[in-house]
Order: structure tokens, then sequence, then C-alpha cells
């Protein structure tokens, strides 16, 4: 398995512990893909990037930019408030200090601050869709060996 995968997935774990997110299904998606159709509140983790930084000749410190993606149906203010809420319960779970280390089989891999919401949600979804999607942008550092 790629370190990409075990990251994404142990960020997948970490949002499905979270029992004030039990109303969302957590996805893995290495190609972001979202059917409208049977849309139900969804949390898709995926990777955006990796970035690699010499550290010393024997190690390098590899970032992997982390997207996590909220969609969720919204009929009425009140619905984006929650989503919106949801979002922020997110970004705080993932930078508790509880939470900023994620055990994976090839280490450890430690969130990096600060994170990035760009864009709170897109316009476009709301009026056409009537569907929150909001993605927050965070980044996991990993120290490799190089052998």
């Amino acid at each position: 398995m790629s370190l990409s995968v075990e990251i994404l997935d142990a960020v997948k774990a970490s949002l499905e512990s979270n029992p004030s997110l039990s109303s969302y299904t957590v996805e893995r998606q290495i190609m972001p893909d979202i059917d409208r159709a049977g849309l139900g509140n969804t949390i898709i983790v995926t990777l955006n990037g990796i970035s690699s930084l010499e550290q010393s000749r024997a190690t390098t410190h590899n970032a992997y930019d982390v997207g996590v993606g909220i969609y969720r149906p919204c009929t009425s203010a009140a619905d984006y408030e929650s989503a919106l809420g949801d979002v922020e319960e997110i970004q705080n779970w993932l930078i508790n200090r509880a939470n900023q280390v994620l055990a994976i089989p090839s280490g450890q891999a430690c969130i990096r601050l600060p994170f990035e919401m760009s864009t709170p949600f897109d316009v476009s979804m709301l009026k056409e869709a009537n569907v929150y999607f909001s993605i927050t942008d965070f980044t996991y550092t990993l120290n490799l060996s190089r052998r």
C-alpha cells in the first residue's frame, strides 16, 4: 500500500471515530466522484498532492496535502449553517492535539498547521443542486529514510 493511501485511510478512520460526525459517510477516494442522485451526508478524503524536501543525506521530509470535502443536501439557511458547523467540527477534530499524529503502518504522519479553507462553500452547487460543498486542505508530514 502506498504512503498516500495509508495517510488517507488514517484520516478517514479519525473522522469516523468522531461521534459528532456520525450522520456522515466518510469515504477515501483517489479520484473524487460524487453521484448527486444518491447523495447523502458525505465526507470525502482525497490526496491533493505531495511535496518532498531533503532533510539530510539520509532523510527526506514529505508533505502530503489532503483535501477533506463535505457534501450535504441543504434546503434552508439553517441547513447551510449546520453544514458550516460540521466543517468547523472536522477542522477542530483533526487539529486537536489528540488527533494530530496518525499512526500508519509506515510510521507516524503529523498534521502541519495551518490548514486552509479558501472558499467556505461552492455557490453554484448551493443554487443548482441544493448541496453544501466545501473543501478544507490539511498537510500531513512524514520523514522517510532514503536508504
